[in-house]
């Protein structure tokens, strides 16, 4: 009975110990898994655990305990793909990094431009008479729900917010001090290219504008009345805007230095967005909207800028409202 009774023990305590060293073994295992190699940018190599990453910083420990801290920019693209399967981005940093935003703020005669480099930096500046003003260089950003902080080292130097987390043109935004923000509609998202040009030379096209037309954007806007730059006299003519990429954006004619007749405008692609009639600085008449795909979206009726009536159609054509 003895015998056995000590059998029982040693096998018992045999099983405890076949249980630890399986336990520590899958430990062990695990932990390996967690370890990966790494290449920079510039191609050196490191094995390491990731910790935490999102858009601005990529948090590494290696084998030896010791902390890395990163841009993803800094990492192979292999890797910086590896991040965003296992730390997917928040949709809006998805939309707005990498690309340039043009807004337009209303009496503004200037364009805010906001370019989201992949590198965490963040260029702002603004387009006037076709020149781009680039304001403080070194900025850097991090994008929080809806919101996009700019910093100027350690301090908050702008905020932008946008309505949703998929911006596009013709949505509203805020941007600036925190206390005093500015209220603009964004004109165009398209990918980042040189800030200090007005558009990618790479999509460079020729743009028709009819001989005798002037931008809009040399005019200068006093209490709702278009003047040539120092003049005392309103300014009659034919004008027109151009979008960040060089392609036309509006068309209308001046009388007095207020719109009169047929307004168009077109959407950043080239595709036709709208045809509106207006007198003497309103809309009265009829206006009609299309989508980007160039399904109808409404047709309105106004009366010295008053919405008399409406129809509107969803993207499929669908009648949506009437």
């Amino acid at each position: 009975m003895e015998i056995m009774r000590y059998s029982k023990v040693a096998v018992f305590s045999l099983l405890i110990i076949q249980c630890g060293v399986a336990q520590q073994l899958e430990l062990e295992s695990e932990s390996e898994s967690e370890y990966r190699e790494w290449t920079s940018a510039l191609g050196t190599k490191i094995d390491a655990e990731v910790i935490s990453a999102d858009h601005t910083e990529v948090i590494l420990k290696t084998r030896n305990k010791k902390i890395l801290k990163l841009h993803p920019g800094k990492l192979s693209q292999e890797d910086q793909n590896f991040l965003k399967e296992k730390f997917p981005p928040s949709p809006l940093a998805e939309k707005i990094i990498g690309k340039r935003l043009s807004v337009q703020v209303a009496d503004w005669p200037v364009t805010a431009l906001f370019q989201f480099e992949l590198d965490g930096k963040v260029k702002l500046g603004s387009l006037k008479r076709d020149k781009v003003i680039q304001e403080k260089d070194g900025l850097t950003y991090k994008i929080d729900g809806l919101i996009a902080k700019v910093f100027d080292n350690d301090k908050i130097h702008s905020l932008l917010k946008f309505a949703s987390v998929d911006p596009e043109s013709g949505t509203r935004m805020t941007f600036g001090p925190e206390k005093s923000p500015l209220s603009g509609t964004i004109l165009s998202i398209v990918p980042a290219f040189s800030f200090n040009e007005v558009y990618d030379k790479k999509d460079e096209e020729p743009v028709l504008i009819e001989k005798g037309s002037v931008n809009i954007n040399t005019l200068e806007k006093r209490d709702g009345i278009y003047y040539e730059p120092g003049a005392f006299t309103s300014f009659s003519g034919k004008v027109y805007r151009l979008s960040t990429n060089g392609k036309k954006a509006e068309e209308v004619t001046l009388k007095y230095g207020q719109r009169e007749g047929l307004q168009r405008n077109w959407y950043f692609n080239g595709q036709q967005q709208s045809k509106s009639l207006w007198k003497n600085g309103k809309k009265d008449g009829a206006m009609w909207e299309w989508h980007e795909n160039d399904q109808k979206k409404s047709e309105m009726i106004f009366k010295r800028d008053q919405l008399i009536s409406k129809k509107e159609w969803d993207d499929e054509g669908g009648l949506i409202e009437e």
